[in-house]
């Protein structure tokens, strides 16, 4: 996939930053140099040895589907950002990061992200949140009473929307400041359900903290050629 020279807002690569919840920057390199070396990205250590192809997915009915809580899909997800514009995201994610060409993130089940104001009107009476959890509870209502044959085809429409509409569906608040970790919209996020497997060549850079040049340096000497500092 070639983008074009003229524009800047997107990339030719796609970022996973690792180790967001980790307490300090040494977790966060040693989880680094475990991913690299396991050639797995996952979302947890558990799922990490699940086959591949396999993808669980959390359907929790009494939550909201604008607030991100209804549909919770085990996946991987990584930021479609250009490397000059990527300050944000590093100020929420961490400095420990995967670049991967797009045309590989495609070839293995990744699509983008479709986003959602919540607080944009509907209706002169409903936002699009509230229409959305409405009309998910609604439809979560008819599938549990459907019976028969209607229950099997029910199921069947079910299970097609939440692997690949709800699990791909972010809503956001767009009366946050740009930095504001809520404001989800500017991560141009992409998603994997399940786990990422890779080879050292499927790897286009990585990225570290410039204090842990010399050490990545020597733990993973054949990456020397795509160190990108930060």
């Amino acid at each position: 996939m070639t983008i074009s020279a003229s524009q800047n807002y997107i990339s030719e690569e796609l970022t996973h930053f690792v180790g967001a919840k980790l307490n300090d920057d040494n977790s966060r390199y040693h989880l680094l140099l475990e991913i690299l070396r396991s050639g797995c990205l996952s979302n947890s250590k558990e799922n990490a040895v699940l086959p591949s192809g396999m993808t669980q997915l959390e359907i929790n009915e009494s939550a909201k589907l604008s607030e991100n809580e209804m549909y919770i899909p085990q996946m991987v997800c990584f930021c479609d950002i250009p490397i000059e514009q990527l300050s944000i995201h590093i100020s929420k994610y961490g400095k420990f990061g995967i670049g991967f060409p797009k045309d590989f993130i495609v070839r293995n089940g990744g699509i983008p992200v479709h986003y959602i104001p919540k607080e944009a009107p509907e209706s002169t009476s409903i936002s699009k949140g509230q229409f959305y959890d409405t009309k998910a509870v609604d439809f979560m209502n008819y599938w549990q009473n459907s019976k028969g044959n209607m229950k099997e085809v029910m199921t069947e429409i079910h299970t097609f929307l939440a692997y690949n509409v709800f699990a791909y569906v972010k809503f956001f608040d767009h009366f946050l400041p740009d930095d504001d970790p809520g404001n989800y919209y500017f991560e141009r996020e992409w998603r994997i359900l399940g786990n990422l497997e890779f080879t050292d060549a499927n790897v286009k850079r990585v990225f570290v903290p410039r204090e842990f040049e010399k050490r990545f340096q020597k733990d993973c000497p054949h990456y020397c050629d795509r160190i990108y500092l930060l």
